[in-house]
């Protein structure tokens, strides 16, 4: 179990993700300015953690571990190409019924994730992410260890930082 910055971990899954962008199910919770990102594919599982010192300002480190299961959400992260038609619609939708429609949203995460590079169309898709007010609940013992070590590495960066614990 690897503690990382936080930018360095994000290109090691952006390079994943790029190599096979099947699978993924990423979903956050917030408490304060401080921000929690569960990134999974298949048995790979990637916590990440930032805290938002100003609005231009953020620190953030993570890790990776192994788990026996995967998330438990069966909504799949990713990038897919929206056609124009696709970005009308949604516009559209957004503009009368200040919401995307659920058939809109279905039709999107039908289609299979894509790999950045192969992306050719000019909108794109990202998501979704699943935010839970208690995502720890289902965290297997491995995971939260890791979750307190990034607890403490991001305390020290905050404070290095000339940020505050108190929240």
């Amino acid at each position: 179990m690897k503690i990382k910055d936080d930018e360095e971990l994000f290109k090691e899954i952006l390079e994943e993700y790029n190599s096979d962008p099947e699978g993924w199910k990423v979903s956050a919770s917030k408490e304060g300015s401080r921000v929690d990102f569960y990134i999974s594919q298949e048995r790979k599982f990637w916590h990440l953690k930032s805290e938002i010192l100003t609005p231009y300002k953020k620190v953030g480190v993570g890790g990776t571990v192994r788990v026996k299961k995967e998330g438990d959400h069966g909504i799949h992260y990713g990038w897919r190409p929206l056609t124009r038609k696709q970005m009308r619609r949604i516009m559209r939708e957004l503009r009368i019924d200040g919401t995307v429609s659920p058939s809109t949203l279905q039709e999107i995460l039908h289609a299979s994730p894509t790999s950045l590079f192969d992306i050719n169309e000019e909108y794109i898709f990202q998501g979704p992410i699943v935010f839970r007010h208690k995502p720890l609940q289902n965290l297997s013992k491995t995971q939260k260890k890791l979750d307190l070590r990034l607890t403490e590495e991001l305390n020290k960066m905050v404070f290095y930082n000339g940020g505050t614990l108190y929240r």
